[in-house]
């Protein structure tokens, strides 16, 4: 296992002015709940608990990836992601990293005929209706995320 290192240069008044931390700070207190909070992340990432540490360095996983990445491409004009909070949150911010939040408003061409990608957060029928209701079914597929398995999401 790699072990997870802090750096904190970007988040210094020297590089962000008044919105930055006090680099003296951070030989104090700051330290102190840095320290604390990196030694619980570290403990939980060494006992296994939550194996998506690792996952950079599964190249297992990253084939299983792969493959249904080749598997279902060109297939579908639609991605929707069903999850509560976290479940959701990864993969909006993923995706409005990498591809932008008006990824949806791009033109087929424009998104090299990949699908559109739909987040839902919320299993309101009112919610789920006003999205696929504009969808062809058949050329969308839907992914469930839960953590527990057992949250309304996956019903």
């Amino acid at each position: 296992m790699t072990p997870i290192t802090l750096d904190f240069s970007n988040m210094v008044m020297e590089h962000l002015g008044v919105r930055g931390v006090d680099s003296e700070r951070l030989g104090g207190d700051l330290a102190d709940r840095f320290r604390a909070a990196h030694e619980s992340v570290e403990a939980i990432r060494r006992s296994g608990e939550m194996g998506f540490f690792e996952l950079p360095y599964d190249s297992d996983a990253l084939a299983q990836a792969q493959e249904l990445a080749d598997q279902i491409e060109g297939r579908f004009e639609n991605l929707v992601i069903i999850g509560m909070g976290g479940s959701a949150l990864g993969a909006r911010t993923l995706r409005d990293a990498l591809l932008g939040s008006l990824w949806n408003e791009r033109s087929n061409e424009e998104r090299a005929g990949r699908p559109r990608m739909y987040i839902l957060d919320n299993v309101d029928p009112g919610a789920v209706l006003d999205v696929v209701e504009h969808l062809d079914l058949r050329r969308t597929l839907f992914n469930v995320v839960s953590k527990s398995g057992s949250t309304a999401e996956t019903m």
